[in-house]
């Protein structure tokens, strides 16, 4: 379901509850292309996500005429609408149109969105502040800083920055055999959950997270923007990393999972 709001300033907002057609999407795809720092949540694929479950996902473009020039994603909770986390902003704002009619688009379709919601959340980057939204009754509070690692630097440049006992376990890790691989059989993904599985009933710590193996499957299939990685020792899966990540943006990790009797 979609709905397109204009007003006279020559920008419009477009309201999505699910993946868009074939030329929205390339619309919107071409305009994260001109954004610093694009993430998965930032792009279509976002209503892939196989987690959103009851959760009614939406987006709210921007728009003058047909070009994307702003985006933000978000979810459903009871009386609650909430855009992102602190550690994971979901607005993209091209910072060459006019960021104020962007803001405003945007602040509009998100009220329409909201409805009788009584909380709207909305997180961004300390250098994508949303003056319109605070002009217009939103508070605003820093929420900490995120840790990144410029991986253009190349593999060697950022192994040589570890600390030294990092290495040291890397090092380690190569010389017992331990080998890394990208799942993508279903002998990866049901190894992967099994594994999920017996780290959820660790005693070590309490484990929240819930996945099917059904939805382990669609994760692992949305290879465009998801990867799971298998540690193996001797043939065995012991460990897996689930990262998220959108082409030439940011890799964002997503979870881990490991067997407690190799730690």
């Amino acid at each position: 379901m979609t709905s397109q709001h204009s007003d006279s300033t020559g920008f419009s907002f477009q309201i999505l509850h699910e993946f868009p057609p074939a030329d929205t999407a390339a619309q919107w795809r071409e305009f994260l292309g001109k954004t610093d720092t694009p993430s998965a949540y930032d792009a279509p694929d976002f209503f892939d996500e196989p987690h959103w479950e009851g959760r009614h996902p939406f987006a709210v473009l921007a728009l003058t005429g047909n070009t994307v020039v702003g985006v933000v994603t978000g979810l459903h909770q009871v009386g609650h609408v909430i855009c992102g986390r602190p550690a994971r902003p979901q607005i993209c704002i091209d910072s060459t149109a006019d960021v104020y009619a962007v803001h405003k688009a945007l602040w509009e379709g998100l009220l329409l969105e909201a409805g009788d919601d009584m909380l709207i959340d909305v997180f961004t980057w300390t250098g994508t502040r949303l003056p319109y939204f605070e002009q217009h009754g939103f508070t605003t509070r820093d929420a900490g800083a995120n840790v990144v690692l410029d991986l253009s630097l190349g593999a060697d440049a950022l192994f040589k920055q570890f600390h030294e006992n990092r290495k040291r376990n890397i090092r380690a890790a190569v010389r017992n055999g331990i080998e890394v691989v990208d799942s993508t059989s279903e002998e990866d993904v049901e190894a992967y959950y099994a594994v999920l599985c017996a780290w959820r009933l660790t005693e070590r710590k309490k484990i929240h997270i819930g996945l099917s193996l059904a939805a382990a499957r669609k994760v692992q299939a949305l290879s465009g923007t998801h990867h799971q990685f298998l540690a193996r020792y001797h043939g065995q899966v012991i460990a897996a990393t689930t990262v998220r990540f959108y082409p030439k943006g940011l890799i964002e990790y997503s979870g881990n999972c490991s067997l407690d009797a190799f730690m």
